[in-house]
């Protein structure tokens, strides 16, 4: 019986240690001890704050990159399609800065259309070179654009006729420019 029972505790300690040890070689978590939020300025700062899911004087339990994910799907939600997030940890003074790039269009171009309807487009669209993109807002001012011209121009072409809506996207040759695009050649 005894022989059993120091089998029984050898067999113990041959698990248990290795686990006891691999627990005191973890480190602490890193305490946040500052947080600081640059260009949240369309989505109000307590909000991305509250997003973040840890305050000053808490452990840093989700690693910054997570953190960075998290703040741009409040984005998207949000319709603000181009933001990007760049979160950043520093252990030694325990300072987690969070960097919101949310979107800021150089310039609005319009494709599918001559020249002076393009320019005369610019013009009159309510997003400008400076604005951030939203595609709800940006929707929104190519609705009221295509309904001045009476139904001259429609989504996807010239005429007034059924089609998808025009696409808005991002230039591949310039990061900053947004494109217009209709379909045929107004």
């Amino acid at each position: 019986m005894l022989r059993t029972r120091i089998v029984v505790a050898g067999v113990c300690l041959t698990v248990l240690a290795p686990i006891a040890a691999f627990a005191q070689d973890q480190p602490p978590p890193a305490i946040v001890r500052s947080i600081v939020v640059t260009g949240a300025r369309e989505i109000a700062e307590p909000t991305v704050r509250a997003e973040l899911r840890v305050r000053a004087g808490d452990p840093l339990a989700t690693p910054p990159d997570e953190i960075s994910r998290a703040i741009e799907a409040l984005y998207r939600r949000e319709d603000f399609t181009f933001a990007r997030v760049t979160t950043t940890f520093n252990e030694a003074d325990g300072a987690l800065t969070v960097a919101i790039d949310e979107g800021k269009i150089d310039g609005v171009e319009f494709e599918g259309v001559d020249e002076h309807l393009a320019r005369s487009f610019a013009d009159d669209f309510a997003l400008r070179g400076g604005d951030i993109f939203n595609r709800k807002r940006a929707r929104q001012a190519l609705d009221v654009l295509l309904q001045q011209t009476r139904g001259a121009v429609t989504p996807g072409g010239c005429r007034p006729i059924r089609s998808p809506r025009p696409t808005i996207s991002r230039a591949d040759t310039a990061p900053s420019t947004w494109s217009i695009a209709t379909a045929g050649g107004c």
